[in-house]
Order: C-alpha cells, then sequence, then structure tokens
C-alpha cells in the first residue's frame, strides 16, 4: 500500500500538492490538496468511478496539471484523465482503446515543454500507436497521430517481453525511444529498428525528462514578532 503525490500550480503559479490517500488495502481512496500559500491541508469532495492502479504511471506533471492513466472500477476500460489544479477537479481527456486484462500498454510522455504523447501497445495485433496533442489547454485536448509501427517483427529482440514504463519522441526525425529494465529501442517508419542493451538493472530505474527551473516555491507562512512572513524554499525543477 503507498500513497501518491503530484506536484502542480492554478492559472496565478500558486504551487499545489495532490495526494491520494489509500485506506482499507486501496479499496477506498480520499483526495487531498495542499496549497503552500495557505500552508494547509484540504479534503476535496470528489468521487470517481476510476482507479490508478499501481502497476500504471503515477502521473505526468505538464503545464501545471497532472495527467494519469486511470481504469473503469466496473467496464475495467482505460481512460486518460487530468486534474486541474485551477478547479482543483480531475477531467476526461481521452478514451483509450485498451482494457487492463488483455494486456495492452498504455504510456504517457511529455513532449517539449508543452505537449503530451501517448503509446499504446496492442497485445493481440503488436501494433504500437504513438499521438501527441495539438492543444492542451484547461478544457480542451486535441490529438494527432505520429507515429503507428507494426513490432511484430522485432519480437525477436526481446522488445516488450517485460513491462515498458518510458518513451521518448523525436519529431524531426519522426522516431520513438522505449525503454524498458534492461534495452532501449528506437523505432521509426519503413520498419526502422535500433536495439541498445543497457543491462538489465533492479530495482526498476526510472528514466525521466529533465526541465530545469529556477521557480522558487513558498514552504509556508512564518510568523516573526508578529509579523506574517513568507519562508522560500530552494528552486524546485518541475516537468512543466
Amino acid at each position: 500500500m503507498f500513497n501518491r503525490y503530484c506536484l502542480g500550480y492554478d492559472n496565478k503559479n500558486n504551487h499545489k500538492i495532490l495526494r491520494f490517500l489509500h485506506h482499507d488495502n486501496c479499496r477506498h481512496v480520499e483526495h487531498e490538496i495542499y496549497d503552500f500559500k495557505s500552508d494547509l491541508w484540504r479534503v476535496l469532495d470528489v468521487t470517481p468511478d476510476w482507479i490508478l492502479p499501481d502497476y500504471l504511471q503515477a502521473g505526468l506533471s505538464l503545464k501545471g496539471n497532472t495527467y494519469f492513466v486511470a481504469r473503469e472500477r466496473l467496464r475495467m476500460r482505460e481512460y486518460l484523465i487530468c486534474f486541474d489544479f485551477t478547479s482543483e477537479r480531475f477531467r476526461h481527456c481521452l478514451d483509450l482503446e485498451s482494457k487492463s486484462l488483455n494486456g495492452d500498454t498504455v504510456i504517457l510522455s511529455p513532449v517539449r515543454e508543452d505537449q503530451l504523447a501517448v503509446l499504446f501497445y496492442r497485445v493481440d495485433t503488436h501494433d504500437i500507436d504513438i499521438r501527441i496533442t495539438r492543444k492542451i489547454e484547461a478544457n480542451e485536448v486535441s490529438w494527432r497521430s505520429f507515429l503507428k509501427v507494426d513490432v511484430n517483427p522485432f519480437m525477436f529482440s526481446g522488445m516488450l517481453s517485460e513491462f515498458l514504463w518510458y518513451f521518448f519522441v523525436d519529431e524531426k526525425k519522426n522516431v520513438a525511444l522505449i525503454c524498458d529494465n534492461q534495452s532501449a529501442y528506437m523505432i521509426g517508419e519503413d520498419n526502422y529498428f535500433k536495439i541498445v542493451a543497457l543491462g538489465k538493472s533492479t530495482p526498476w530505474p526510472v528514466v525521466c525528462s529533465y526541465v530545469p527551473s529556477s521557480v522558487l516555491i513558498p514552504k509556508g507562512p512564518v510568523h516573526v514578532r508578529g509579523k506574517k512572513k513568507i519562508r522560500i524554499i530552494c528552486p524546485l525543477s518541475l516537468c512543466s
């Protein structure tokens, strides 16, 4: 059992933390939000009809909001949701043509600092389909197709023999780099394929893009001789 934490900010650049508190062996989840400006935790009044399984990504932060691949409680269908740190509400972004029970894989990845990519792997056809957002705003998300590859000819390489967790795209070269716990695979149009052995890693490695930021985040109010001051912590790197 574990809790999830997500960092984001609203449209006034006020930074906040979203927390998922798991109870009763993850059957019940409570959502709380911390506001750096007020230095307070608040319980969010939300009752989602979805869950965030622990085998899916913890979430991806982009332009202040956080995106998740969620699973419906009843139909087991997966789709993309977003937590909006301005409205402090979850919203639906994209239906995913996958179900967790058949082994399909869905992965999210940032593109530059302002767009989002999603990778679908269908286990029945061995197709990888990657889409990138055309526009991603608080109330509107639109998508375009980036790359579609049949990876069945490459299965001999061991690709997709283990869970995949990370991928990155190069829009200029029209290729994607997909990583598991021991190799990196580069795929592209016209059956382009290249593999780089990284050596098996235990525990599972964390691969992510790094976007430096000089944003100073308030740690909360400090009272000095009756006067209220804002305490500042060091710069924090944000994927946004």
